[in-house]
């Protein structure tokens, strides 16, 4: 049974906005802890995967993008389109899911970041790994973000371009300036930039690490399913995606390079050493009080991703249902058009899902298992 309610198509989406969301939804401030141990060979895998996968795949989504403009589905309808609509509801559903399994991750970060409002390190780490508190912060974030979602397109862009230049793209600049500051001023680099940058492929951690920039360039598809929100698509996408693209790539190298300059290799952490690198260079300068302001700063970052993420792939999946490939139960909408209940059930799932999170041993443990 289909039902003939259609989501609320406002054109909110301007070509900086579009911009803003396709860098939110890509750069991930957590990759850049991942591959800081790696110093400067990291580059290299960065820029591998930019031309092996991020590049490639980014002008195939925008040219499918424009294709199938007129409607609505996104990777469901590529897929649908060329395989039949069953694949492309399978392929939209694992999007979904593999989208949700993420948040957890994501959201960690989020509650590190706030954990570092305090000036004092030492106990800003201690309640960075309590479990309760990270728990109570993620819950918290993921529910008002659905909260928003469910307010309609104009709010998601809206929240999502603010928060992602506040929260990812000002941090991330700030974070190479002070790099370059630093070393100006006579720092210590904990990395050596005048080796090193062909790594030496000697081991499955290596094929682990490149498999890991390859994730951190996904993402860009999930705008695709806003395509009819967004202002004169037919102009504004392939720049909006030439431009992204470009800073993308910028901001993984640059930034992972400023992360590794200031934190030893032996202390890097999965979940905290973004917030160290920013607490030393604050130290660096005599300028304690910078980290905490970052500190909220990366903490709206990753809302305004998890927006993102939020919407898209629940956008798509309605589309399909909308076709009728799912009960009526999950063509149900709000008065604004959005599908509430594939929003709500998508929350209830994260937080089953976040309930394991309380039996591992410690939060990254965790974060590992899911990132």
């Amino acid at each position: 049974m289909k039902n003939n309610n259609s989501i609320i198509n406002q054109n909110s989406i301007s070509l900086s906005t579009l911009i803003v969301m396709i860098i939110t939804a890509i750069v991930t401030i957590r990759g850049l802890a991942t591959e800081a141990e790696y110093g400067t060979s990291s580059a290299f895998y960065y820029i591998v995967g930019a031309i092996i996968f991020f590049i490639p795949t980014a002008l195939v989504v925008a040219e499918l993008t424009m294709m199938f403009q007129d409607t609505e589905g996104g990777v469901a309808t590529w897929i649908g389109k060329a395989l039949g609509m069953k694949y492309g509801l399978v392929s939209i559903w694992l999007q979904w899911i593999a989208s949700m399994i993420s948040f957890p991750a994501l959201l960690i970060v989020g509650s590190v970041s706030i954990a570092y409002i305090g000036t004092d390190m030492a106990s800003d780490s201690l309640l960075a790994s309590n479990k309760i508190y990270t728990f109570i912060i993620i819950q918290s974030m993921y529910w008002i973000a659905t909260i928003i979602a469910l307010n309609g397109m104009k709010w998601i862009s809206k929240v999502s371009k603010i928060g992602g230049l506040i929260g990812t793209i000002i941090p991330i600049v700030v974070l190479i300036v002070c790099a370059i500051l630093f070393l100006i001023m006579g720092g210590d680099s904990q990395i050596n930039f005048s080796h090193d940058y062909i790594p030496k492929i000697s081991g499955i951690n290596q094929l682990v690490l490149a498999s890991c920039v390859f994730s951190f360039y996904s993402g860009m598809e999930i705008i695709s399913a806003h395509i009819k929100d967004i202002k004169k698509p037919e102009q504004n996408f392939p720049k909006a995606f030439l431009i992204a693209a470009i800073v993308v790539i910028l901001a993984y190298i640059l930034g992972t390079f400023s992360i590794a300059i200031i934190v030893p290799q032996a202390k890097i952490s999965l979940t905290q050493s973004v917030m160290m690198g920013f607490d030393h260079y604050a130290q660096f300068f005599n300028i304690p009080w910078a980290s905490s302001i970052l500190a909220v700063a990366l903490a709206i970052g990753v809302f305004a991703m998890l927006l993102v993420y939020i919407s898209g792939p629940s956008k798509s999946l309605f589309a399909m249902a909308r076709l009728g490939f799912l009960p009526l139960f999950f063509q149900k909408t709000n008065k604004k058009g959005l599908p509430k209940n594939i929003l709500i059930i998508q929350g209830c799932l994260f937080s089953i899902l976040s309930i394991l999170f309380l039996v591992m041993p410690t939060v990254q443990s965790f974060y590992q298992i899911v990132c």
